[in-house]
Formats: C-alpha cells, sequence, structure tokens
C-alpha cells in the first residue's frame, strides 16, 4: 500500500513539474502560433489538467492491458499518443482564452499543443543526444 501512495506522490510532483515547464512552453508557442500570451496560470492549469488526464489514461491502458496478460505493442501507443494529444489539445482550447475573443479553440489548441509536443520532442531528444555523448 505504501508503495502505491509514493508512485501517486510522486506522479503529483513530476506532473506539476511537467507543468510549470509546459506552462512555459504553452506561453511562447501560443505568442509564436497565435500573436498573444496567455496568463501563466491557464497555461499552467492547461499543462497541468492535461498531463493528468494523459496520464490517468497510460495508467488506465496500462492496469487494462496486465489484467488480460497484454503488452501493449507499437500500434497501442501511437493510439494512446494521439488520443493523449488529443485530450491535452482540448484541455488548452478551453483554458487559454484570448483577450479579446475567449477561448481560442479546438483547432488552435491542436496547434498550439502540437507545437509545443514538436517542441518537447525536439529538446528531449537534444538531451538524450548530449547525455549519450557524455557518457561514451
Amino acid at each position: 500500500m505504501s508503495q502505491i501512495i509514493a508512485v501517486l506522490i510522486g506522479g503529483l510532483i513530476g506532473a506539476v513539474l511537467s507543468a510549470l515547464i509546459g506552462a512555459t512552453v504553452i506561453r511562447f508557442t501560443t505568442r509564436w502560433a497565435l500573436n498573444f500570451t496567455p496568463p501563466f496560470r491557464a497555461a499552467f492549469a492547461a499543462a497541468l489538467f492535461g498531463t493528468l488526464a494523459n496520464s490517468a489514461l497510460g495508467y488506465a491502458a496500462g492496469f487494462g492491458a496486465a489484467s488480460i496478460g497484454m503488452t501493449p505493442g507499437v500500434v497501442a501507443y501511437v493510439v494512446l499518443g494521439l488520443l493523449g494529444w488529443a485530450i491535452y489539445a482540448a484541455f488548452v482550447a478551453k483554458l487559454i482564452k484570448h483577450p479579446d475573443t475567449g477561448p481560442i479553440g479546438y483547432r488552435n489548441g491542436l496547434l498550439v499543443s502540437l507545437v509545443a509536443l514538436l517542441f518537447g520532442l525536439f529538446v528531449g531528444a537534444a538531451l538524450a543526444t548530449m547525455l549519450h555523448l557524455a557518457l561514451s
């Protein structure tokens, strides 16, 4: 039981730290793609709720697959990745508001979250490359 509590607390701490970085990226990509900068609080809320929803989706899929003795394959990861992107974009679309027109809408939420995703992949690949070069 204590291991489950530790995983949940660690997951929440990780989600908050991820949301702090994600909020900064959302603000940057919104300024770049939509020509305005949302408040940090709204960007943080979108990043935090999107991260928590995707974590819940991943846990549910993992527990569901394990309960029937399966391990997820490549197709499952692609489907979960696309579904996770759609969920994250929904939070961005709902919580990020243009100062004049209100919520940015789902299409712009998809755009902002896609640019943020690509930025995160680029930074992750760069960090992995630097770590690989440092250790070899």
